[in-house]
């Protein structure tokens, strides 16, 4: 009977994880992105301060590499090039490239005045896969857990030594 409801619970789990990302462009400064304060940098892009840290975090990472996506548009200036960027990924422009159109949480385009370029960055902030490690306290006894997480499901399995001694599967109801 336990096998048949995890088995139930772990598949509408998967259905309801089926969720189709909600690509959002917003068209921002470059200063923005790597200057203003955390507080006017989430207002610009309509993010909690802690989601903005995160997007800020990601694309100052790819000052190591370049963005995701460069191209040609033509436009009296930057201001007006990224606009018509940013409308573009809206309408989805099918001459486009591919890395632009792509299915992310979030994509931000700006006015790049040093390099006098549009850069797009695709950044993904849902991390599906997630492995997790701590400790179970059970009958005064301390028990090494380790843990896996998709999505909203997570399993732990309690070891002692190398032998199981117990399983726990547990689903996400509500995130924020």
């Amino acid at each position: 009977m336990t096998i048949i409801l995890v088995v139930v619970v772990v598949c509408y789990a998967i259905i309801i994880n089926k969720e189709e990302v909600k690509t959002e462009s917003k068209v921002i400064t470059n200063y923005v992105v790597r200057y203003a304060p955390v507080d006017d940098f989430a207002k610009s892009i309509n993010v909690s301060p802690n989601t903005s840290s995160d997007i800020r975090h990601e694309i100052i990472n790819t000052e190591k590499r370049s963005p995701d996506e460069q191209f040609y548009v033509v436009a009296p200036n930057l201001e007006k090039a990224a606009a018509t960027t940013d409308k573009a990924i809206k309408d989805n422009n099918g001459n486009l490239p591919k890395a632009v159109l792509e299915k992310t949480d979030r994509t931000i385009v700006t006015s790049n005045d040093t390099k006098q370029v549009v850069d797009v960055y695709k950044i993904n902030l849902a991390k599906e896969h997630k492995v997790k490690v701590g400790v179970t306290y059970i009958d005064e006894k301390i028990y090494p857990t380790v843990a896996y997480q998709s999505g909203r499901i997570e399993g732990m399995v309690q070891l002692e030594g190398s032998k199981i001694k117990g399983t726990t599967i547990l689903y996400t109801v509500k995130q924020w």
